[in-house]
């Protein structure tokens, strides 16, 4: 089982605000998470998680309640889903720390709180960064590399 914790960009794509071929690939990337017994990982009290409730709100159109029901699903399973409080985040490692963006903090924290395997990002810049320092500790992989190998399976 490996556990993920991925930035906002799965929200973007399930939710169709992205080309239409990203909401099935997000689609499929939870559905995969389900059959591998997989995990995801979030933060509660985060951009991530209130974006999440506010774009499940709006869901209008059959595709878009299809993810939404589908991420619930997931979301509210506590066999594949690791919630992290705030009060439980460990402190970030230096010298990562200072490197992170203030934005992205919670996705650390995630990922060191709930023992992840592999942050999914598509930010490009935090990839470099991160891969830059020495003893990071953290596996980050781009949103394009991920949904190929992990949908290649």
């Amino acid at each position: 089982m490996t556990c993920f914790v991925f930035n906002e960009w799965l929200l973007h794509d399930l939710f169709g605000e992205n080309e239409v071929d990203a909401q099935k690939s997000a689609q499929d990337v939870l559905k995969k998470v389900v059959v591998k017994h997989d995990r995801i990982a979030f933060m509660l009290g985060t951009s991530w998680t209130k974006k999440t409730w506010d774009l499940m709100k709006k869901a209008k159109d059959d595709k878009t309640r299809s993810a939404s029901k589908l991420l619930q699903a997931i979301l509210y399973n506590p066999e594949i889903t690791r919630i992290v409080h705030l009060k439980n985040a460990q402190p970030i490692p230096q010298p990562l720390a200072d490197q992170i963006p203030p934005d992205d903090l919670y996705l650390f924290q995630t990922y060191f709180a709930a023992n992840v395997d592999a942050l999914i990002t598509t930010d490009r810049k935090l990839l470099k960064t991160i891969d830059a320092i020495q003893d990071a500790n953290v596996v980050i992989r781009l949103k394009q590399d991920f949904v190929k190998e992990y949908l290649g399976d």
